[in-house]
């Protein structure tokens, strides 16, 4: 059985930050953002491989039964 291997997630930008950086540059206009509903304090992940193992996810790693 094959287990998922970890991805750190990358930063998510605000949305006035990319507001601010389109100006910057000249890109004002319409622009296409995807946002993401972040609930304070959580940072969690459901992750489910080719071969349909499900694993828990954490912000540093993945939640084992041993682990939590």
């Amino acid at each position: 059985m094959q287990t998922n291997k970890f991805k750190k997630f990358a930063s998510i930008e605000q949305l006035h930050t990319i507001a601010k950086e389109a100006l910057k540059y000249g890109k004002a206009g319409n622009h296409v953002y995807w946002s993401t509903v972040k609930l304070h304090g959580t940072n969690a992940a459901i992750a489910m491989n080719k071969d349909g193992v499900i694993t828990a996810q954490k912000r540093t790693g993945v939640i084992t039964p041993e682990q939590d």
